[in-house]
């Protein structure tokens, strides 16, 4: 509504139940937000997968 570019990552699990973070920056910076966010998923080195869903593949 404002213009503004924004993505969500996933970051991590609370109680189980997955969490993400909100970036959302001025206009006409997507290209910063993803590299943003790129950096940060490698930086966490969060697997998103859960184990449950590991274990039965």
């Amino acid at each position: 509504m404002a213009g503004l570019p924004g993505l969500s990552i996933p970051c991590g699990l609370s109680e189980g139940l997955p969490v993400g973070l909100q970036l959302t920056g001025p206009q006409f910076s997507e290209n910063k937000l993803f590299r943003a966010a790129y950096a940060l998923e490698r930086a966490l080195a969060f697997d998103f997968v859960p184990p449950r869903l590991k274990e039965s593949a």
